[in-house]
């Protein structure tokens, strides 16, 4: 198991927080490609060349990047500039992710406000299978998060998804304190996506510090080694006051739920 952390969490510039991350024991980081997008570090060959060098000078990887610019421009958008604007950055995140270290990339499924959800699922399948290609050429994983704007937040609904895109290249990045402000049950969920999960964010109801308790850790710990997953475990939690000091806590409390679900190698 790998532990992980995007970089809001820590609340530190680029050039401190890979050192941070370090110091706290995180193994990696989840980066975000910012709505302002052309404007941000991942959008660049020298800003990626920037965070390849931190990462070897910290040993702390990149875990994942996240296409926060989605929320700016979505697939199920009714403006087709937009969903021509997501694929060209679904499609650049294919092809520079890899390049970085990390194959996962969250895409979360945004939607629109009052939207019949069967339009936004038809949309979102039309512009993953547009997309998708590419991925599997470079090896990328377009993993889909359930999220609160989204016509597809439950884990059948995002089974509909990926079945319906049918690519190798297309999984869930499941969210436990997304489903579990939403209503559902974190473990059934995990259990139906099973060996689709690709990666998961960790994090209590509506952002929560795991020592918070909005959900059953322990019982999510089980169910990860039950359907077999080791891969990334990244935190989405608020930033509390002093965010290092929290980060930490958090991190030494998921080890321990892992390690009692998993064994001492976990």
């Amino acid at each position: 198991m790998k532990y992980g952390t995007r970089t809001s969490v820590l609340k530190l510039p680029t050039d401190r927080v890979f050192h941070e991350a370090a110091k706290l024991g995180f193994d990696g980081l989840e980066l975000d490609l910012a709505r302002d997008y052309k404007h941000d570090i991942l959008w660049t060959s020298e800003g990626r060349d920037r965070l390849r060098a931190l990462a070897k000078e910290t040993g702390v990887e990149v875990a994942s990047v996240c296409l926060g610019a989605l929320w700016g421009q979505t697939f199920a958008s009714d403006d087709a500039g937009d969903r021509q604007r997501a694929r060209a950055i679904v499609t650049e995140a294919s092809r520079f992710t890899p390049e970085l270290g990390p194959h996962v990339i969250l895409v979360p499924i945004v939607g629109v406000e009052g939207q019949d959800p069967a339009v936004g699922v038809e949309r979102w399948i039309e512009g993953l299978r547009d997309c998708a290609p590419v991925a599997e050429e470079t090896g990328a994983i377009l993993a889909l998060e359930n999220v609160g704007r989204s016509p597809a937040r439950s884990a059948p609904a995002i089974l509909e998804l990926i079945n319906a895109v049918d690519s190798p290249a297309v999984k869930a990045y499941y969210d436990i304190g997304n489903a579990t402000s939403f209503g559902y049950d974190a473990t059934e969920e995990l259990r139906l996506l099973d060996g689709n999960v690709a990666q998961v964010h960790i994090k209590g109801a509506r952002s929560a510090q795991l020592w918070e308790n909005t959900l059953d850790m322990a019982a999510v710990a089980r169910t990860l080694k039950e359907i077999g997953y080791d891969g990334y475990l990244v935190f989405e939690t608020q930033a509390t006051e002093i965010p290092t000091e929290g980060a930490g806590r958090n991190l030494a409390l998921l080890k321990q739920y892992i390690q009692e679900a998993y064994g001492p190698a976990a």
